[in-house]
């Protein structure tokens, strides 16, 4: 569970949630950290929750039929409740 404060600062869409709503919300988020190059998940993996990225660089990757693989990056910047809802 995260604090009210840290569900402010890492989901600008909490702010439109009732009081209720958000105790609800920050009661089933749990944040992790992982370390460059770890994996989250696995094609076929079961998921049982969103994922979301705070802040940081992933990797999106897939193998194709001959084992090759196709990778993709993007950047994602951190949401915060100021200017656009993105930090500059």
């Amino acid at each position: 569970m995260i604090t009210t404060d840290r569900l402010r600062s890492i989901a600008v869409w909490s702010q439109d949630l009732t009081e209720n709503e958000r105790e609800h919300a920050r009661h089933g988020i749990v944040e992790k950290a992982f370390a460059k190059g770890a994996y989250i998940c696995h094609r076929g993996d079961r998921l049982d929750s969103w994922i979301g990225v705070v802040s940081g660089l992933i990797k999106l990757s897939t193998l194709s039929v001959s084992g090759k693989a196709n990778a993709r990056r993007s950047p994602l910047e951190r949401l915060v409740r100021r200017g656009h809802g993105l930090e500059e």
